[in-house]
């Protein structure tokens, strides 16, 4: 850090405590969109946490963050070194940040006007309906597609029949390696064409498990097949950092789980795989398990059905944030399974109108 950064930041303190915060669990917060220079697109959004007497600065222009005590003095040394660009246009960021800081005090209304209509639409955050995204990109987000119209409405009739709904009693009034397998066995036959030649004829769906699951199951292959009392006593063991129930291989967010729940007088199997990626193999073997007789509770199955009907809704995410988990970042009343960047969409001036942008919060003077 240089002394040219380190002589602006005790104003900068000073500035933000002009400003009217946000409250967290007691602690302050400003989240505000900050000019780093005059083009049109220099801009970064910056995240400040009072939390004892220590300001937690962070913002999206780069890797700088900084831990400030009341009078604006570092208080713990930088977690990476920012480079040269990134400090000039930081010190450059705070100079202004001081002439806008007077500009609100005067017309909070007016800076926040200009905020508006300056601040980038690729660095907010939105929702459209899917059906639009549908219209213009008929090739985006079309599980219902992969699936096909007739198991599309096979399932769909399914889930309005409550047919993946948790059962209070359970499924099973008792468990086994073996009746899981049996489970097993069809939720990889359903997406046979996953692992071509991998499942040969006849084989168990023990050995299928134990080829294709993530294979951290902490003994579970291992038990007894038929041994309740082995079941139970595994289940109830202390276990902890396997995967038993991943019978699809994939990331945190993106394997397949079939597994089971102990319920009041009986035991429930279910089944779980909503990542875009994997909910139509997930759909796949929801539907075999129907067929075949084997009740199984599907954990967010309405979710699954808005997604085929196309029926939900897109989340427009700010260029600084990736993808992955982004969806976490809406409420669960906005019904967002999917996000998008904004340039993620080619000619994105057809879906601009029909996005509904999340409101910037304005930046004005302290009221105490």
């Amino acid at each position: 850090m240089n002394d040219k950064v380190t002589g602006l930041l005790p104003q900068f303190i000073k500035d933000l405590n002009r400003l009217q915060p946000e409250y967290s669990h007691g602690d302050r917060i400003w989240r505000f969109p900050m000019r780093t220079g005059t083009k049109p697109k220099d801009w970064a959004m910056a995240h400040v946490t009072h939390y004892q007497d220590t300001y937690y600065f962070s913002w999206t222009a780069g890797k700088l963050s900084l831990e400030l005590n009341a009078n604006g003095n570092a208080t713990s040394s930088v977690p990476e070194n920012p480079s040269g660009g990134e400090l000039k246009k930081f010190a450059w960021s705070l100079n202004h940040f001081n002439r806008l800081v007077e500009r609100i005090e005067k017309d909070w209304v007016s800076v926040y006007r200009e905020t508006l209509r300056d601040y980038p639409l690729t660095m907010r955050y939105g929702i459209v309906p899917k059906s639009v995204i549908w219209k213009y990109y008929p090739d985006s987000y079309r599980p219902d597609t992969e699936l096909g119209k007739a198991r599309t409405a096979e399932f769909i009739e399914q889930v309005r029949a409550y047919k993946f709904r948790e059962e209070y009693d359970g499924h099973h009034k008792k468990m086994t390696l073996a009746i899981l397998m049996r489970y097993c066995k069809v939720a990889y036959l359903a997406n046979r064409d996953q692992f071509k030649d991998a499942i040969a004829k006849g084989m168990s769906g023990l050995k299928m498990y134990r080829r294709f699951a993530d294979g951290r199951d902490e003994g579970l292959s291992g038990l007894p097949l038929n041994s309740e009392d082995a079941f139970r006593k595994w289940y109830h063991s202390r276990r902890g950092g396997g995967h038993p129930w991943e019978i699809y291989r994939g990331g945190n967010t993106t394997h397949i789980d079939l597994g089971v729940i102990e319920r009041h007088q009986g035991w429930s199997v279910f089944l779980n795989g909503s990542s875009t990626g994997r909910m139509v193999e997930t759909v796949r073997i929801a539907m075999a398990l129907a067929q075949g007789g084997l009740p199984v509770e599907i954990h967010g199955a309405e979710e699954l059905m808005l997604r085929l009907l196309g029926m939900d809704n897109v989340g427009i995410i700010p260029e600084y944030l990736i993808n992955h988990r982004a969806a976490q970042h809406f409420e669960k009343e906005d019904n967002v399974f999917d996000c998008a960047h904004l340039y993620d969409l080619p000619h994105n001036n057809r879906i601009r109108p029909f996005i509904t942008w999340n409101p910037l919060t304005p930046l004005r003077p302290s009221t105490i």
